[in-house]
């Protein structure tokens, strides 16, 4: 998708290429591996940093002496451990690292990690209460893109106390707990406790309160039904699979000045039920391959099977991080509907670039590898 989300041709200088080709071999096969074991992967790329070619050049002093001290304390953090899943509550601005792209960000570059976003400690700075980040995956079967994706976020303790917070995957799942009902309405124990206090039989108040009954979302029937516009590179199927080198991209001009409403529309339900969703997962190339990168977005629903359309509010209007691999964002309330649209509102180089008016900008579509709902 680099080359489909960049259709001007920028040459990589050959000092740039030079300096970071030598970070392949240490870091790619320790990354590759890092969702299957955790103690695998950043954890080892911290303490393999410091014996690197390039070190120097290709860190800020700053960076560099952070990366000092984890390879010496990584041991335990004030509030997290590694392993610990979080959620961003408040969107902040961290500094990042990356390794693995031949294009490699500039020493220091700061990113906005976003309200809702689900991300796991890969270590932690003893002393400090600060700690180094990296995505978390939590659906299940994506594998998604391994090259590129060597990127560490560190947070200081400050941004740790103030921004983070614990989030636990399996208790997002509410699997033991009593039947989901549609939001909004009253609650499983108190439509029976109210139908029983009027002497309806037990069974009868069961079966009563079953039609408002809702589940969870299953990954394997979600179908993707539709768009506002698209280039037409691959079918739209393609952003719910696994594969390398597809994406969505819709129609040119469709963005103007990169701003617009474009989205990709998704079926929750073979049947047309109503299903309830907690997260929204979208995969991007970053910047500088990615300039047609969804940024900002919105989740829309409908529980008519797309008659009609609740257009999300504040509340369920989110942005894209600038990084590489699956990002999780979780939905401020959970919605139930059987139709959802990922509405695109602004590609990366609208985000990225202010433009004077009148100004016109050649990046007018937007685009994404692979969205997950959950």
């Amino acid at each position: 998708m680099s080359e489909a989300l960049h259709p001007q041709d920028r040459s990589i200088e050959k000092k740039s290429l030079a300096t970071y080709a030598c970070f392949i071999p240490t870091f790619l096969a320790p990354i590759g591996r890092n969702d299957h074991n955790p103690d695998i992967g950043t954890r080892t790329v911290i303490q393999s940093v410091r014996g690197l070619c390039g070190f120097p050049q290709a860190m800020s002093e700053s960076a560099r002496a952070r990366f000092s001290s984890l390879a010496r304390d990584s041991d335990s953090c004030a509030r997290f451990k590694p392993g610990d899943d979080v959620r961003v509550k408040s969107t902040f601005k961290a500094e990042v690292q990356s390794f693995l792209y031949f294009i490699p960000r500039k020493a220091g570059t700061g990113i906005r990690l976003t309200k809702g976003a689900v991300l796991r400690v890969a270590d932690v700075i003893r002393g400090s209460g600060g700690c180094v980040l990296e995505l978390a995956n939590i659906f299940d079967g994506y594998v998604g893109r391994r090259v590129g994706e060597g990127v560490l976020i560190f947070c200081c303790g400050e941004d740790v106390e103030s921004n983070l917070e614990s989030f636990d995957r399996q208790m997002s799942t509410e699997e033991d707990q009593p039947p989901m009902i549609l939001m909004g309405s009253a609650s499983y124990q108190d439509i029976i406790a109210t139908l029983d206090a009027s002497e309806f039989p037990l069974d009868v108040a069961k079966q009563a309160a079953s039609f408002l009954e809702v589940k969870n979302l299953e990954p394997r029937e979600i179908t993707a039904s539709g768009s506002s516009s698209t280039r037409g590179d691959f079918p739209l199927s393609t952003t719910l699979a696994n594969e390398d080198g597809t994406w969505w991209i819709s129609a040119e001009g469709s963005m103007k000045n990169g701003m617009g409403e474009e989205w990709l529309e998704f079926r929750l339900s073979q049947d047309g039920s109503v299903r309830r969703c907690r997260f929204v997962g979208i995969s991007i190339p970053p910047l500088p391959q990615g300039p047609l990168s969804v940024r900002r977005f919105r989740v829309d629903m409908s529980v008519d099977n797309g008659a009609t359309w609740q257009k999300g509010g504040d509340d369920y209007v989110s942005e894209a991080m600038d990084l590489p691999g699956m990002q999780t964002f979780q939905l401020s309330a959970p919605i139930d509907a059987n139709r959802v649209r990922l509405v695109c509102l602004q590609n990366a180089d609208a985000a990225e670039n202010y433009r004077p008016d009148g100004e016109s900008s050649t990046f007018d579509c937007v685009g994404l590898f692979h969205v997950r709902w959950k």
